[in-house]
């Protein structure tokens, strides 16, 4: 019996060794296959994005071709699409193809008439109504930062020959009142804090707030109101907007701000929490929104460029309805059911970014139909 046991053991030690062998054979092959496997994966993966790539450079081309041909046609004048499809209308400097080297210059004739006949009639009587109107353009980050970004804008010292300078002294000789400049608050308060995005040409939630105290302070100007701004911790702010200021404020060691401090400790009354500004009425996909807040005054609509997604965090908790509408998507139809869900608007705010002059916008088109 003494054997039989010792027999079943150097027969089981066999067993295992042979296991053992054979998964030292097999496991590197395993192994093998798949990382094959794992690799043909990533391959097919890889060639799915340079596929789509592929596809989204030759729609991008087709995009750009016709869109310069269309405002060719209109005698806009010299025109070249800069990334990610930002028109760049040319009068003085050259522009070598495949380029984006280019600079901003001062917007062509054509272009500077159709935004001083633009701004007139929306000043006189915006989108038909007998609405106040406020004329908001973003600047370029080069023009608040002296940085240039992959946009490839004009320089710094350049700034008020561009865009931004034209259309601030178009909007100061139809109506000064009207006026709004930003570049000082954002100069300011981005000593400091960024007031933009480090890899991107739009700014970030602290400078749309400070941007937002000064359009508030016009807003006041235009419709004889007594608004105030929000504290940066009040509830009605939207806690993704803290979160981003405060990850700056955390990131780069700064919480012992005194204008920062001065703002949070801030005793301002607070009647409700933001979660009373619903879209309550209608939302569109991410191009037409409207907010309600019932304990407010003013019916406003919020018409603007990216920049507007920012603003959009604060602007509707101040009025009783904000209508919010891409101007890049925007239609009659938009306009229509507006005025049927708000009524007259008491304020059209229109935002526009520096680095986007386009002629989108046709007023006749959009006027409304009583």
């Amino acid at each position: 019996m003494v054997l039989n046991v010792d027999s079943s053991a150097a027969h089981d030690r066999e067993q295992k060794s042979a296991i053992f062998f054979l998964a030292l054979i097999f496991l590197p092959t395993i192994f093998f296959l798949l990382s094959y496997a794992g690799d043909n994966r990533r391959l097919d993966l890889h060639d799915y994005f340079q596929d789509h790539f592929k596809l989204s450079k030759t729609l991008y081309k087709l995009n750009t071709t016709l869109q310069v041909q269309l405002l060719k046609s209109k005698n806009i004048g010299k025109v070249h699409l800069g990334k990610d499809n930002w028109l760049f209308f040319i009068n003085q400097v050259k522009v070598k193809e495949n380029s984006w080297d280019d600079l901003w210059s001062i917007p062509t004739p054509t272009v500077a008439a159709f935004w001083s006949e633009y701004l007139e009639k929306s000043f006189s009587k915006p989108f038909g109504f007998n609405a106040k109107y406020l004329f908001v353009v973003v600047p370029n980050k080069e023009t608040v930062y002296r940085e240039r970004t992959h946009y490839n804008f004009k320089e710094f010292r350049f700034a008020d020959q561009g865009n931004y300078g034209h259309i601030q002294r178009t909007v100061r000789s139809i109506n000064p009142e009207a006026s709004i400049d930003l570049i000082p608050t954002l100069i300011e308060h981005g000593q400091d804090l960024p007031t933009y995005h480090p890899a991107d040409s739009h700014w970030n939630h602290w400078g749309a707030y400070w941007a937002h105290i000064e359009i508030l302070k016009k807003v006041n100007q235009l419709l004889g109101s007594n608004i105030e701004p929000l504290p940066i911790n009040s509830p009605r702010i939207e806690w993704n907007a803290q979160h981003d200021m405060f990850d700056i404020i955390k990131e780069r060691g700064l919480t012992s701000i005194v204008p920062l401090a001065a703002i949070m400790n801030k005793n301002i009354h607070v009647d409700f929490v933001y979660d009373c500004c619903d879209e309550a009425i209608k939302s569109r996909e991410d191009n037409y929104h409207v907010f309600e807040n019932p304990q407010a005054q003013y019916v406003v609509w919020l018409i603007g460029d990216s920049y507007m997604n920012y603003l959009r965090k604060y602007i509707p908790t101040y009025f009783k309805k904000t209508v919010v509408i891409t101007h890049s998507q925007i239609t009659s139809e938009d306009i229509q059911n507006a005025y049927r869900e708000t009524g007259p608007p008491d304020l059209i705010i229109e935002e526009r970014s520096e680095r986007g002059l386009s002629t989108k916008l046709s007023y006749s088109d959009y006027s409304p139909k009583n």
